[in-house]
């Protein structure tokens, strides 16, 4: 079981479990395991989420605005 208070019982509307939940993930100690490769370790994260990036890069904009 987990002592977690539920997202609407943290700030107004829940904002600050967001937040709680992005600091905590910057904390957190990556372990890398003995047998593993190091760089690619470190480097899948980054290889994984560069495509979605891209793809937001590439949207065509307007005159008037974003995908107008």
């Amino acid at each position: 079981m987990q002592a977690r208070l539920g997202p609407m019982n943290v700030g107004p509307y829940g904002i600050f479990q967001t937040v709680a939940d992005g600091i905590k993930l910057l904390f957190k100690e990556d372990i890398i395991p003995v047998g593993s490769d190091r760089l690619v370790h470190i480097l899948a994260p980054m290889v994984v989420v560069s495509p979605a990036f891209v793809c937001f890069a590439a949207r065509s904009r307007s005159a008037k605005g974003w995908c107008d």
